[in-house]
């Protein structure tokens, strides 16, 4: 399996823009990331457009460490908050592709539920 297309969207309001990504396989199988960047969501869609090429299409969705070690180490000495939330909605996305394949929830992948009941919170 491998990774051929990354869209990045972005749904803004007047308190922040929340920039998620579809990334899709060879398969099919579509994952969704989502991250949020106060002020830098330009910044951040500047470097999926530059890394994206270069390092996610024809990557191994399953293959997380290699794939952080691409956009990261690979391109930079010392990544900051942009290149690492970048990483983060790759990843993300990557997760929920590894969690439709397996045909289980990505909450299992991660070690199984730990309560069965969780507090919602409005802001």
């Amino acid at each position: 399996m491998k990774i051929v297309e990354v869209r990045p969207l972005v749904l803004g309001d007047a308190w922040r823009n929340l920039t998620f990504v579809v990334v899709r396989t060879d398969e099919g199988i579509e994952g969704v990331g989502e991250v949020r960047m106060i002020n830098h969501t330009s910044a951040l869609l500047g470097y999926l457009e530059e890394a994206v090429p270069t390092h996610v299409i024809g990557a191994d969705p399953f293959a997380l460490e290699v794939l952080a070690r691409r956009m990261i180490r690979d391109d930079y000495a010392r990544a900051g908050q942009i290149a690492m939330s970048a990483l983060a909605v790759i990843e993300i996305a990557c997760w929920d592709i590894i969690g439709k394949s397996l045909g289980v929830p990505v909450y299992r992948l991660l070690g199984g539920a730990i309560n069965d009941r969780v507090a919602t919170y409005a802001n």
